[in-house]
């Protein structure tokens, strides 16, 4: 069992080499772009397209307002807490996950040992780190800078593009640049209609 974890447990030494060496400092991370204009990070290790422990590592050097004049950031900061735990359903059921367990939450980003809540999540380091920054947060909204990086999904980017530039608002709903309820998944639509048509024969 030791030999087959070994690579991980390099992995994790690593990465808490890298981040206690930086911890004190802020720091650029170079990224490289593609033919596509795809961006990747450049560092192999501690970076934001890493493992779920490398990036529960980061955080921006300036935090942010949750909120603006023109936008409450509250329910992306609640969705984002509840996507890395790995919750179904709705925008809103999402955030009302976050509402329903906000003790647990709370009493995880305290006492992460005795209560292992982060454990069971999808992203267990990423949603630890998004409890401790919760924590926070519900400790004083008023003075309060987030720091964490929101993941906000761009799914099928050519299909969104081509939506935009044809106003076609089927495809915007098919590709998440029209607002939604639930998150949709062009992937499973075409998957679900090849397999109709594939039944047919």
């Amino acid at each position: 069992y030791r030999n087959t974890e070994k690579s991980r447990r390099l992995h994790v030494a690593q990465l808490l080499g890298i981040a206690r060496k930086y911890k004190s400092q802020d720091f650029w991370s170079p990224v490289t772009l593609d033919f596509r204009g795809r961006m990747y990070a450049a560092p192999s290790t501690l970076n934001h397209q890493s493992s779920d422990f490398a990036r529960s590592l980061l955080e921006f050097a300036k935090g942010e307002p949750m909120s603006t004049d023109s936008h409450d950031g509250s329910a992306d900061f609640y969705i984002h807490g509840a996507n890395l735990f790995g919750t179904p359903g709705t925008f809103a059921q999402r955030c009302t996950w976050v509402n329903e367990n906000k003790e647990e939450i709370l009493a995880t980003a305290e006492h992460p040992f005795d209560v292992q809540m982060w454990t069971e999540a999808k992203r267990p380091w990423e949603f630890l780190a998004w409890a401790k920054e919760a924590k926070r947060y519900w400790d004083d909204p008023d003075t309060f800078r987030n720091h964490l990086p929101i993941s906000i999904d761009a799914t099928c980017n050519g299909c969104q593009i081509w939506s935009l530039l044809l106003e076609d608002e089927s495809t915007a709903k098919a590709t998440n640049v029209y607002p939604n309820e639930e998150p949709a998944d062009l992937y499973q639509a075409v998957a679900n209609e090849v397999l109709m048509e594939v039944t047919k024969l």
